[in-house]
């Protein structure tokens, strides 16, 4: 009996192993055993067992069979778990010792260690055509160099992200880096193309969810999508993509691209130090000989070909880096007299395009105003001499929004400081002269320019003063208004004329407050049987305001300070028997911080009829 015992207790045994071998050798041999497929081996340590788990590794069969010294001719069923083990053990080893650090990914010349890697690439109007192109191409290279252990993901921003092959995740996962994802990921690629305006906040919201090691970022000019987005509350507003970087708190690293063009630097290369990234400027293609592009750029001057001079001027100076520095001197000279000479044939037409182009290019150029300075003071002299003519009216807001994205680029450039110097003063005089006429407003934006973009000059202090006497007056003007419907009008249009301004967000509680005197006004004409003032008042209301949410905003908030103003009456109500001497403190707080309500009215008359009993 024991023997029959011990015989089931060995073959149950042996059944058990053979059982595990046999699971073991279906997980792990490949789908095609007439070939040479490849087969994913997943492999993590416990972390009690190790520090990090391995990756993914993907092992052909032929090097299975040759690491554990077997005959390519058999088949991948028949080897063993050891010879898996033995021939996995070079990549296990090779990963552990490296850690992190054997990881690396590299874009436009940028290299980071990680094993996953968001890219963030710019698709919009700007970046049409050769440019797309290559980016993308760079962009394929980057991936095609990472190893399978490595995973990716791209988002392609404007207007608003489209994220790889066609997603729709809150927080997409990163795809394996094998050889199938990088074939999708071209095909995917020449056909994404948007091109709208660059706004690259929602596809930085995403890449910092992901958490990668790294996120590539590139783009070719300044981000200004969400600038032309409407407020979605009286005083809301949209946060930028500095914000969302800041709020992160994973500090994911951004290594960040200016491609081609210098306007795009300064926001980039902000991104990166936020995050401890790498930052670099790529110029356009290369093998531009600066030189040959200065000469064709004086041909088309001389053929009166304007758009292409401002082309093939921009890549002359894009690309000086290139160039011999011993020749680079004599090229800046030449480009400043094709500048100026282009400036003058805008302003002989009345445009003040090619003047605007000049002065950047020129600054871009030379930056410290060594060579061609006197060209520079001569361009920003002619521009401001046009900003303040009165037979130009259109130029003001194109040249406003010039100057702000001038004076950003080149902060520190002599002619940059001159020209903020000398706009101040234009600024300020011209808002003398529009509060003279009476244009308040249109006064207020000329200060709040100098106030918020030209902190630093001698007469922002006098501006600062002027625009707060201005608001001011407008506050005096909208509480003095004749009558109900008056008053609703003068509020509607300010809110209107205000729009964008800070003045607007300062003076708003002012116009609540007008505009609840009016309500509060309709309300006791209704207390008085007044019907027809009531209605009348109502009706100038609803005509005056419209859409506008502030009359909407008052109504609710009298209406909940009346209800609190009754919960107060309750009590003093109740305290009048018991203890008049409380009753009567309740009453003057009720009227002190409800004023405006029907309960302050009744509370004055109790208030006289305790006063009187007590």
């Amino acid at each position: 009996m024991r023997r029959k015992m011990q015989s089931a207790s060995f073959l149950c045994s042996v059944g058990i192993h053979l059982l595990v071998l046999l699971v073991l050798l279906f997980v792990l041999a490949p789908a095609d055993y007439g070939g040479m497929g490849i087969s994913t081996l997943v492999v993590r340590f416990d972390e009690s067992i190790a520090e990090e788990e391995l990756s993914v590794f993907e092992v052909t069969s032929s090097e299975l069979l040759s690491s554990a010294g077997e005959s390519p001719s058999l088949s991948p069923a028949t080897i063993s778990v050891a010879s898996v083990l033995k021939g996995i053990g070079p990549h296990m080893a090779a990963e552990k010792a490296g850690g992190a650090s054997s990881a690396r990914g590299t874009f436009f010349g940028i290299e980071a260690g990680g094993h996953e890697f968001v890219y963030v690439v710019d698709t919009s109007r700007s970046m049409k055509g050769r440019r797309y192109g290559r980016a993308t191409d760079e962009l394929m290279r980057s991936v095609d160099q990472l190893g399978p252990h490595q995973s990716f993901y791209v988002l392609l921003f404007s207007s608003g992200v489209t994220q790889m092959f066609g997603q729709t995740e809150l927080t997409p996962t990163p795809v394996i880096a094998n050889r199938e994802n990088k074939r999708r990921l071209r095909e995917w690629l020449e056909t994404s193309y948007d091109g709208g305006s660059t706004d690259p906040r929602k596809a930085l919201r995403i890449a910092l969810r992901m958490r990668p090691s790294a996120i590539f970022m590139l783009s070719d000019g300044e981000f200004n999508g969400y600038e032309q987005q409407k407020e979605q509350n009286l005083l809301g507003g949209n946060s930028d993509a500095f914000s969302i970087v800041a709020s992160d708190p994973i500090k994911t690293p951004i290594h960040s691209i200016a491609f081609e063009d210098r306007s795009s630097r300064k926001n980039m290369k902000r991104l990166a130090e936020m995050t401890h990234g790498d930052f670099r400027f790529v110029p356009l293609e290369n093998g531009i000989d600066p030189a040959v592009a200065l000469s064709q750029a004086r041909t088309a001057m001389d053929e009166g070909r304007l758009d292409e001079t401002q082309t093939l001027l921009n890549k002359a100076v894009a690309n000086f880096e290139s160039e011999d520095a011993s020749e680079v001197p004599a090229l800046k000279i030449q480009i400043g007299a094709i500048l100026r000479q282009l400036a003058e044939k805008g302003l002989e037409e009345s445009d003040l395009q090619p003047v605007r182009f000049a002065l950047s290019e020129s600054v871009r150029a030379d930056e410290k105003a060594e060579l061609i300075g006197e060209t520079q003071a001569w361009l920003a002299n002619a521009l401001l001499v046009s900003f303040e003519n009165p037979n130009m009216p259109d130029e003001r807001k194109r040249m406003l929004r010039f100057f702000t994205k001038f004076h950003g680029e080149f902060p520190e450039a002599p002619t940059a400081k001159k020209t903020r110097a000398s706009l101040a003063v234009a600024l300020r005089d011209s808002a003398a002269k529009l509060q003279k006429d009476g244009q308040l407003v249109p006064a207020i934006r000329d200060l709040e320019y100098v106030i918020s973009t030209l902190p630093e000059t001698r007469v922002t202090d006098e501006c600062i003063a002027e625009h707060e006497r201005i608001g001011n007056e407008l506050l005096r003007q909208a509480s003095e208004q004749p009558d109900s419907l008056g008053a609703a009008r003068f509020i509607c249009k300010l809110m209107s004329d205000l729009e964008g301004t800070n003045l607007r967000s300062k003076i708003v509680p002012a116009l609540e407050a007008q505009t609840r005197s009016v309500l509060v006004a309709a309300r006791d004409a209704s207390l008085d049987q007044d019907a027809a003032t009531r209605n009348k008042i109502f009706q100038e209301l609803n005509e005056a305001f419209g859409e506008v949410p502030l009359l909407e905003t008052a109504k609710l908030k009298l209406a909940k300070d009346e209800r609190s103003a009754q919960v107060v009456m309750r009590h003093a109500f109740q305290l009048e028997r018991s203890s008049p001497r409380a009753a009567i403190a309740k009453y003057r707080t009720l009227m002190n911080n409800y004023p405006d309500t029907v309960a302050a009215r009744t509370a004055k008359e109790r208030l006289r009829y305790v006063g009187i009993q007590y």
